[in-house]
């Protein structure tokens, strides 16, 4: 997950985080899938994160959007991120 790490916290980091958040729950509920407990210490705190700078509405409404994501839209969000990633390509 390093691409939903919570270590860069501009305003524009977190709604694309949050909206992330969102395409992937979305993703867990049309697989049948949990998500993992190795992965929800880092889910909590970026979304503490985000709904602290963007607050709880603005947080629900990005994460909302993103659950409505096409898959060629969450491609598109994650490239520029991994781009910011080191050793990402």
């Amino acid at each position: 997950m390093a691409l939903l790490r919570g270590d860069l916290a501009t305003a524009d980091d977190l709604h694309e985080r949050a909206r992330l958040l969102g395409a992937a729950a979305a993703a867990r509920d049309r697989s049948g899938a949990p998500l993992p407990p190795a992965e929800r210490g880092d889910v909590d705190r970026i979304t503490a994160a985000a709904a602290a700078v963007l607050g709880r509405a603005g947080f629900e409404a990005e994460f909302a959007a993103g659950r409505l994501l096409r898959p060629d839209a969450v491609d598109a969000l994650l490239r520029p991120a991994a781009a910011r990633v080191p050793g990402s390509r």
